[in-house]
């Protein structure tokens, strides 16, 4: 996963903090490294990935679908 200030301000995250608040999502008291990017990972019982997102800044949220099919 990636980390760094860059990744949490800028623009896109601001684009991004703008959805999730239009959506009814609130900021609450920061846990953890503030300034690690997340991503999703499905890895199946073989031990291979099937599915990765990385994300590229704060809130570049995996496609759903993509992360279900990936479990089925």
């Amino acid at each position: 996963m990636k980390r760094g200030t860059a990744k949490t301000l800028g623009p896109k995250v601001i684009a991004n903090a703008a959805r999730a608040t239009k959506a009814g999502f609130r900021q609450t008291k920061t846990r953890g490294d503030a300034i690690q990017i997340g991503g999703v990972v499905v890895i199946g019982p073989d031990g291979k990935t099937r599915y990765a997102h990385i994300e590229d800044v704060a809130g570049d949220l995996a496609d759903l679908d993509e992360v279900l099919a990936a479990l089925g």
